[in-house]
């Protein structure tokens, strides 16, 4: 009998609930074994490519906790309830960057860590239409910056950004963008 089946859940604990859940499942895998916690987001995450008139990629450098560092990553964040992902991610782009977005292209979805974690960032790619002023929430404390389209690529190309959702953006946009160019 194949093992690719789900796991009998034993038990099902929310151990922490907040902006995410912590889910302690007691899961009995198929050769008998018993464990599992994971981590869930009630909220789907969005985050944006976007581009200025003058090919450049607006970027936000933020220092990020978890890493104990100032990263460069995509603007982005979690839809509110009933939002659709992409107004959540024109929303995003907005509070964090100040930008109205154009047209919006969905790039695809990112599980980074899907043995753990079954939070995904939708990834979106745009052109700014307009600027206006940021209107960060107060959870937000980066800043924009932008950063040319080829120097970004190859940055990425050598591993320079550890944002996950940022280097797989660049790379589905990166044929896109060759093709409209």
């Amino acid at each position: 009998m194949s093992e690719l089946r789900p796991w009998k859940i034993l038990s099902h604990v929310i151990a922490y609930k907040g902006r995410f859940q912590v889910i302690e499942d007691l899961a009995q895998t198929p050769r008998g074994e018993i464990r599992y916690t994971f981590i869930h987001s009630p909220a789907p995450v969005v985050a944006t490519l976007a581009f200025t008139p003058e090919n450049k990629v607006v970027l936000i450098r933020e220092y990020r906790h978890p890493l104990k560092r100032v990263i460069h990553d995509l603007p982005g964040g979690s839809a509110k309830p009933g939002e659709a992902l992409e107004d959540a991610a024109r929303r995003e782009l907005e509070e964090e960057t100040g930008i109205i977005a154009g047209t919006m292209q969905e790039l695809g979805q990112l599980i980074a860590y899907p043995n753990a974690i079954d939070v995904g960032v939708h990834l979106f790619m745009t052109r700014v239409e307009q600027r206006t002023e940021r209107h960060p929430n107060r959870f937000e404390f980066g800043e924009p910056v932008e950063i040319e389209w080829d120097t970004l690529v190859r940055e990425v190309s050598a591993g320079e950004y550890e944002d996950a959702a940022l280097q797989l953006a660049v790379m589905l946009a990166s044929t896109r963008v060759a093709s409209q160019a």
